[in-house]
């Protein structure tokens, strides 16, 4: 769990252990259901080969 908000966080969904899957979840806003990766800049993205491609 990644806090990224006041009351916002990224929960790991249980998958690729070498790509992980991340969701976005507040419990006072409404969030985007959408999946999300972890760059290696620690930022996130929806797009998978931005950060999980081979470097």
């Amino acid at each position: 769990m990644v806090q990224v908000g006041d009351d916002t966080w990224m929960i790991a969904i249980p998958g690729d252990p070498t790509c992980v899957t991340y969701r976005l979840q507040s419990t006072t806003q409404a969030t985007v259901q959408a999946l999300f990766y972890r760059k290696r800049d620690g930022s996130f993205t929806m797009n998978r080969l931005e950060a999980c491609a081979a470097p």
